[in-house]
């Protein structure tokens, strides 16, 4: 899976803006960033040595730690980039892009890319990058698509503005109905559904008038029926959670050590809870150039942003507003917000929740000490106020029953896990092949956790494999 960290530049040209050229991997090798910094007396050797031993490892970029840090200004990157890769910057005031040659290459694609193909003239396809240190590693597939390219840089959120100015809507209808038809309820929100449920509520209101006791004795047993099997099989996965297993040995794999986390917070008419949810993320202490925070919220949604706009917000955490449209639900918000994400791994939170600082930290451990094909990381929820009063008290014991004791014995037993709503994380490749959340679905957790199974089962019997893509537990709050 690629590196999908960026680098952030401001809209500002530089004033010594070199002459667009092709970039190629042929030439000569550029000046590296951080020495044209230093040349240009923004960056001090003892800093630039720091950065430098703090990227080891890790997939933010220089730029990134840098700016994370405060040592060095959004023009001050801007221009130095210009300089290490001979291209000029695309501002607002640069002539607006060709549609035609993002709807060949696609929105979601674009977005993902950090690309957006901008003109072509005389043989070569000009392509605007807000990546550019990993325009080579995409070269082949711009070339395949385009033919000859050639690089110029443009800022994230210029990138961002000129994609959503020309297909809107589009990104829009995607977050709606980017799950396939047949593993979507939206497929029953025809009329053929909606006669055929009709149909059946009226049988069974004229079985009820001519046959009360009959139908009464035969919903109480369906009832009872269900209720059964649902405590049955509680009860083996308390037996399979309480049963001491070995640890099978993890195949070591390719998992880079310290990725980017990118972690989406939807928000909807939650004002009040806005200030104490910025200062709760502030607490994490997962590095800052690694973490990538969206807040997500609705577009019309005036009184959220307004609280988000008197608030002072870092570097790192995001607005993401979702255009306005009729369907408004949290799972069509995670799509199109998906879309934005930065990081490799893909988590939610709810805006009451309060994780443990170190929470990342376990997150990424648990994918790195995991089996190759651990595909989802489900936080272990709490409540900060179990004693309260009673009510809190019967919650409290029913998360750490459900998450504790249910969840991981469901695990064990190899049966698909109905995941949680919140302190979720994906490995974004496979949340992509997934298809992300349906947009139609009101019970989009358990219902991503049950196609996750389907898609990993049937994955396994292509490769004539046994083992599944386990869901590993890890501790938080709620």
């Amino acid at each position: 899976m690629g590196n999908l960290a960026v680098q952030q530049q401001t809209t500002v040209p530089p004033p010594h803006v070199t002459p667009l050229r092709a970039v190629s991997g042929n030439g000569p090798p550029r000046q590296p960033l951080g020495e044209i910094l230093r040349d240009m007396g923004v960056l001090s050797a003892t800093q630039l040595m720091q950065a430098t031993r703090q990227q080891d490892g890790r997939s933010a970029l220089l730029g990134e730690i840098l700016r994370a840090r405060r040592w060095i200004t959004e023009a001050q990157l801007t221009q130095a980039l210009s300089r290490q890769y001979g291209a000029r910057f695309m501002t607002d005031a640069s002539s607006p892009p060709d549609p035609r040659l993002l709807d060949k290459l696609g929105v979601v694609r674009a977005l993902s890319l950090k690309c957006l193909p901008w003109r072509a003239a005389g043989g070569l396809t000009v392509v605007a990058s807000a990546r550019p240190a990993e325009f080579e590693r995409q070269r082949p597939e711009l070339e395949a698509v385009f033919g000859p390219v050639v690089m110029v840089l443009i800022s994230e959120a210029n990138l961002h503005e000129r994609i959503l100015n020309l297909r809107r809507n589009r990104l829009r209808l995607w977050a709606e109905s980017c799950v396939a038809d047949d593993e979507s309820c939206r497929m029953l929100q025809n009329r053929w559904f909606s006669r055929t449920l009709a149909v059946l509520l009226a049988v069974i209101a004229v079985l009820a008038v001519l046959w009360p006791m009959g139908v009464l004795v035969a919903l109480t047993g369906l009832v009872v029926l269900a209720l059964t099997v649902s405590t049955l099989l509680k009860l083996a996965a308390a037996f399979a959670a309480l049963r001491r297993v070995s640890a099978p040995a993890t195949p070591p794999h390719n998992w880079v050590p310290d990725p980017i986390v990118s972690i989406m917070v939807p928000l909807y008419r939650e004002p009040d809870v806005v200030p104490r949810l910025v200062n709760r993320l502030a607490r994490l202490t997962w590095p800052r150039e690694l973490t990538d925070i969206l807040l997500v919220v609705e577009e019309n949604d005036h009184l959220t942003r307004d609280a988000l706009a008197a608030q002072v917000l870092p570097a790192w955490v995001r607005i993401i507003p979702v255009p306005d449209a009729k369907l408004k639900t949290k799972p069509r918000a995670l799509n199109y917000a998906m879309t934005f994400a930065r990081g490799s791994i893909v988590g939610v939170y709810d805006a009451e929740d309060a994780p443990e600082p170190d929470q990342i930290h376990r997150v990424v451990a648990a994918f790195a000490q995991g089996p190759e094909n651990l595909a989802c990381v489900q936080g272990v929820l709490d409540f900060y106020n179990p004693k309260v009063n009673w009510l809190s008290r019967c919650f409290t014991i029913e998360y750490a029953t459900w998450f504790r004791v249910i969840l991981p014995g469901m695990q064990r037993l190899g049966l698909a896990v109905p995941l949680g709503g919140t302190t979720l994380f994906f490995r974004r490749d496979v949340l992509e092949d997934l298809g992300g959340w349906d947009a139609h679905n009101v019970t989009e957790d358990a219902d991503l956790g049950i196609r996750l199974a389907r898609l990993m089962g049937d994955k396994q019997v292509g490769r004539q494999r046994q083992p599944s893509w386990p869901v590993a537990p890890v501790e938080g709050r709620a």
